[in-house]
């Protein structure tokens, strides 16, 4: 009977314990599925790559959890997070030594974390408010100081947090270990933790109690700092830029970083040869051909990775982002899609066939690579050239090829700035257009 007992107990604990920690349970689920469904996902590769993108978050999660533990919030991080990524690139220009670097970046993000405590504090404003107030002058900051372009050839020691390795295992996922090791220390087994969550629990009683709530709050404000701090540093290098948005500031933005154009339209019309011969000289099944697979190659490569950069110059031209790719991405059998849609690491070289594109076409050159691609997006990139003073010669010889292997004439067809509404507008009117919304109509409407 003791022995019964006892395994009910069992059980109830372990059920108690994934009602209160749902999320985790959440997480097992899907990771136990995943693993089920697929034979790639507990791959090494993929768990490395898996732990390097959380990476970033699990070190800034640490500083959130004394906030939230405080009963705090803060609105102001993603922002500041950026801000301390333009300063650590401005900074890297100058040829400062990284541990400087560091160090400055460290102490403006804990003075400018712990200023929202002090003004929450001495003004008696809800935490909502303040950061999100502050949110925008970080943002303003961050946005004179790059002038809303990216920085990139960032310090060797920056690179190394967000690449580095250490054995087997990235730089960036041991430091995030440490991190978690370290607040959970300070949490469970110190003074400052136990105040920690008597502030956040009763601020009053806390205070009656003999803490000094204020300066609790300001300190954990000054934790949350330095772990932005580390994690603006550890994304950069991840990317080997400092990044003025959070990924899409503007609609913009968001179509600038779209991949589609720069993948597809390049290699359907330059492999086409290898498409159309698939099931006559090649005496393969046309539904099994992949541009990925089968017509990617270094020379089209190269003219992705020209036509990127030619959205890179139009982007920087008209004071937007784009989602920044390093060179050697381009030159493999994946491409940027494989970075883009299943993680860091996902990188097939061209010496090897990547069976998981097989039969994703396209079958034909009347296909939406060409027929949606070169219309709406390489044609609007042509016509924001030739607003912008940009020239776009790969882009434009792509409209020309595409067009005629559809016998059309793209640049007639295509969508044109004027049927986007923003034609006549100058590049200030368009900022204002794409970040606060203020539309200038054309004159005469």
């Amino acid at each position: 009977m003791e022995t019964k007992a006892k395994k009910k107990i069992s059980k109830d604990n372990v059920l108690i314990f994934f009602l209160k920690n749902r999320a985790l349970l959440l997480v097992l689920i899907f990771f136990i599925l995943l693993s089920v469904a697929t034979d790639t996902f507990l791959t090494s590769s993929n768990m490395v790559s898996l732990a390097r993108q959380i990476a970033a978050n699990g070190i800034i999660g640490v500083g959130y959890t004394f906030l939230l533990a405080s009963d705090s919030v803060d609105l102001s991080a993603g922002y500041m997070m950026c801000m301390i990524g333009i300063i650590s690139g401005l900074l890297s220009q100058t040829g400062m030594p990284f541990i400087c670097i560091l160090i400055l970046c460290a102490v403006i993000a804990v003075i400018c974390s712990s200023f929202n405590a002090v003004i929450e504090n001495k003004f008696n404003l809800p935490p909502f408010l303040v950061t999100l107030a502050m949110q925008q002058v970080f943002r303003g900051v961050l946005m004179l100081l790059s002038n809303g372009s990216p920085i990139s050839n960032l310090n060797e020691g920056i690179i190394y947090m967000g690449q580095g390795y250490i054995g087997p295992i990235p730089f960036s996922v041991l430091l995030m270990l440490v991190f978690i090791v370290i607040g959970h220390i300070i949490f469970s087994r110190t003074q400052f933790g136990r105040n920690v969550i008597a502030v956040g629990g009763n601020p009053e009683a806390a205070r009656v109690s003999g803490i000094d709530v204020n300066k609790t709050r300001v300190y954990v404000s000054a934790l949350l700092g330095f772990t932005i701090a580390i994690m603006a540093l550890v994304s950069c290098g991840r990317i080997a830029s400092a990044q003025t948005t959070l990924g899409g500031d503007t609609v913009m933005d968001i179509g600038f970083s779209n991949v589609n154009p720069v993948i597809h339209v390049p290699g359907t019309v330059l492999g086409v040869s290898t498409m159309e011969n698939f099931g006559t000289v090649l005496d393969k099944n046309i539904h099994d051909y992949s541009i990925y697979s089968h017509s990617f190659c270094p020379s089209i490569s190269e003219v992705q990775y020209q036509f990127y950069n030619e959205e890179i110059a139009l982007a920087e031209a008209m004071g937007v982002g784009i989602q920044p790719f390093k060179k050697e991405v381009f030159y493999q059998r994946t491409s940027v899609l494989g970075e883009e849609y299943m993680g860091e690491g996902c990188n097939v070289p061209f010496e090897e066939q990547w069976e998981v594109g097989f039969a994703t076409g396209p079958f034909t050159i009347k296909n939406r690579y060409v027929t949606e691609d070169v219309p709406v997006g390489c044609h609007v990139y042509h016509e924001l050239g030739k607003k912008f003073g940009v020239p776009t010669p790969i882009i434009d010889s792509m409209i020309v090829l595409g067009g005629v292997m559809n016998k059309t004439n793209f640049f007639e067809t295509g969508l044109t700035l004027d049927e986007l509404g923003i034609g006549h507008m100058t590049k200030d009117q368009m900022q204002a257009y794409l970040r606060e919304g203020e539309y200038v109509a054309p004159e005469g409407e």
